[in-house]
């Protein structure tokens, strides 16, 4: 069975796809980024808040993110937008995650499970 720190590290190379992909189209902040994921994937790709703001932090550095401060009523909410360097790097991880899988399908197709 995978150990705890081998399915993190296992996510965490798939989360800048994931984040990316959940801003094409709208701007979020971190928590709704989070409960999508969790949503979305039936409570199967979780990772840590700290987990997250590594990577946003990261994006935005590179460029494929900016920031935009909404100060609310009750808190301060950070929202991210994806910007067009964001856009082509996520076309670019689509594309190996494509590559990757149907690699992974020819080498142990008998045993993947397509949903």
């Amino acid at each position: 069975m995978l150990s705890e720190r081998e399915l993190a590290e296992l996510k965490k190379g798939l989360l800048d796809m994931v984040v990316l992909y959940l801003l094409d189209g709208e701007d979020k902040y971190s928590y709704q980024l989070r409960q999508e994921m969790i949503n979305r994937s039936q409570n199967r790709f979780v990772v840590t808040s700290a987990a997250l703001y590594t990577v946003l932090y990261r994006l935005e550095r590179e460029g494929c993110l900016s920031s935009r401060a909404d100060h609310g009523i009750t808190r301060d909410r950070i929202y991210y937008h994806l910007e067009p360097p964001g856009k082509a790097i996520l076309q670019e991880l689509i594309a190996a995650y494509n590559t990757i899988h149907s690699g992974i399908r020819s080498i142990a197709g008998d045993v993947i499970q397509e949903e």
